[in-house]
């Protein structure tokens, strides 16, 4: 969900009415690293988005960062995230 944060912190949009459904139905997870990438490109990008961020941030379930040795191949910046959809089971990236 790293980029879909971004994209759902701007209320009204399609992404954050997605999310909203996905809220409605299931926990979402995000990862520590994850969220705090989302909060620096919002501040840096779009400032104007950051209170709807820090709401649906409130709605997620926030995981710590984790690594570990992975079955596949992976940019060194992507590893942490997989290995924490890996970690929590989860059913969609």
């Amino acid at each position: 969900m790293r980029t879909s944060l971004f994209s759902a912190s701007n209320a009204g949009s399609n992404v954050e009415r997605l999310l909203r459904l996905i809220i409605k139905r299931a926990t979402p997870i995000s990862s520590d690293l994850a969220l705090e990438e989302a909060r620096r490109n919002i501040l840096a990008k779009r400032p104007q988005w950051t209170t709807s961020f820090e709401k649906t941030v409130t709605e997620l379930e926030q995981v710590r960062s984790i690594s570990f040795p992975l079955p596949v191949e992976l940019d060194e910046k992507d590893a942490p995230y997989f290995a924490q959809l890996s970690a929590a089971a989860a059913i969609t990236l």
